[in-house]
């Protein structure tokens, strides 16, 4: 199996010039509600101020994932977009190549298009401007360059964890979606901006992806989702909302889902767009959007991802089958950086992992830490795993005990009612990640 391959060669230039978001040209139009409330916007990053070391113990490896940066929606409305999206991606110059083999040629990316406005598409299914569905915005890719910085105070420049010039250190990996390896390429440019040679950024056809719960992968997804929505906590979280999606469906003009799936494309249409202060979707001269609105939809939101990933009677099977081979996956990471002092094929292990994924990859690894209260994922999340050794422990101990993790999530240490995450112990991590490794066929099993 080939699996497909993203060589990013750095330095690379991120514009820096502001971006105009918005072109309207009644100002009137302006929305009147506050984003700065809407905690979806921008997640929180690790700071090297409050960063402290565990005392007693040297950190061993690094793991990190991540959410993607700020996006234009997936959801088009229909007749009712007066927003201009500007998109300009980070200019970098990539090189495709098999793994390990010689480069096979350059290509500069820049994903800004012109299009031609007498394309009748454009006036019923697309917004104006040079940017398609679920691209990585400039201010997406200036979150991730930020985040890229804090990490290079703390692990690069702190704690001389990670040398910018030994590339087997390091291991980068992102879901097939450009808005995902665009994100991870603008916090390496942040992370590590005086490397000169190429670091591969790993990718694996999406039939076969783990980061994420795939249901076009795994066929018992699908009925599992469908039973959470039959579930009667379910059913009535959906009707305590059901006058807050009528007005919202008033205002698009059709209904964007189902009466019983929930709030992900009111997610999509309106905080995306919320975000940049842009106009909200309006087919009526009388269309009262309010801040408290979009921070229902927001709330709605973390509710949805609670449930799915922790409080539903069918969680632990979704989280199974969803992420399971994932957090196996991490899990083992840390057992190789572990056994790397007596095992020769492990000696190469990296010491820092960067994983560029989505909200659904972030969410139910916190459903699986049991982390309370759950949230959707804010745009540049990253939820990060520290490994320690015990500086008393015998130099090349192989010993679980000997090692404690520390679980950090948009910059604060989570919580649950567990295990202390300051510095929890690596066995009780692997016996409760444990309990969501998956059979080879869990994902093809009969659900009555």
């Amino acid at each position: 199996m080939k699996f497909l391959y993203l060589v990013l060669l750095l330095p690379f230039v991120v514009s820096t010039q502001p971006q105009q978001f918005i072109s309207l040209n009644d100002v009137s139009k302006f929305p009147t509600y506050d984003s700065s409330k809407l905690k979806y916007c921008q997640a929180g990053k690790p700071s090297v101020n409050n960063y402290k070391e565990i005392e007693g113990y040297t950190l061993q490896s690094v793991q990190i994932v991540t959410r993607h940066g700020d996006r234009t929606p997936l959801t088009l409305v229909n007749d009712n977009e007066e927003n201009v999206w500007q998109c300009k991606a980070p200019k970098e110059y990539v090189s495709i190549n098999e793994p390990y083999g010689a480069l096979t040629y350059l290509k500069f990316i820049d994903t800004a298009a012109n299009p031609d406005y007498s394309n009748p598409f454009i006036r019923k299914s697309f917004w104006k401007g040079t940017c398609f569905p679920g691209q990585l915005t400039q201010r997406g890719s200036e979150q991730h360059v930020e985040l890229g910085k804090a990490l290079k105070e703390i692990y690069v420049d702190k704690l001389k964890f990670i040398d910018e010039k030994s590339l087997s250190d390091l291991y980068v990996r992102s879901t097939n979606v450009l808005r995902t390896q665009l994100s991870v390429q603008s916090l390496l440019s942040g992370f590590m901006p005086n490397r000169t040679e190429a670091i591969p950024i790993h990718t694996l056809p999406h039939e076969i992806e783990t980061t994420f719960p795939n249901q076009n992968a795994c066929p018992v997804l699908k009925k599992l989702n469908q039973k959470i929505k039959n579930e009667e906590n379910w059913k009535n979280y959906i009707k305590k909302n059901t006058e807050l999606k009528k007005k919202l469906d008033t205002y698009m003009s059709y209904p964007l889902n189902d009466d019983n799936y929930g709030f992900q494309k009111y997610v999509d249409v309106f905080l995306a767009r919320a975000c940049h202060n842009m106009k909200l979707p309006c087919v009526e001269e009388n269309c009262k959007y309010t801040t408290e609105m979009l921070q229902q939809i927001n709330d709605n939101a973390d509710f949805e991802y609670g449930y799915i990933f922790s409080k539903a009677e069918h969680s632990k099977k979704y989280l199974t089958v969803g992420i399971g081979y994932f957090l196996r996956e991490i899990i083992n990471n840390m057992g190789s950086t572990v056994g790397s002092k007596h095992d020769r094929d492990l000696s190469k292990t990296p010491s820092f992992y960067i994983f560029s994924a989505h909200d659904n990859s972030v969410a139910p690894i916190m459903g699986a830490l049991g982390v309370e209260p759950m949230e959707w994922p804010p745009y540049a999340s990253n939820l990060i795993f520290e490994l320690w050794k015990d500086n008393d422990s015998n130099i090349d101990s192989v010993n679980f005990n000997d090692y404690v993790v520390r679980v950090i999530y948009n910059g604060e240490v989570i919580k649950t009612n567990w295990c202390d995450f300051n510095q929890c112990p690596l066995s009780s991590l692997y016996y409760k990640f444990k309990e969501y490794f998956p059979s080879i066929d869990a994902c093809f099993e009969y659900i009555n």
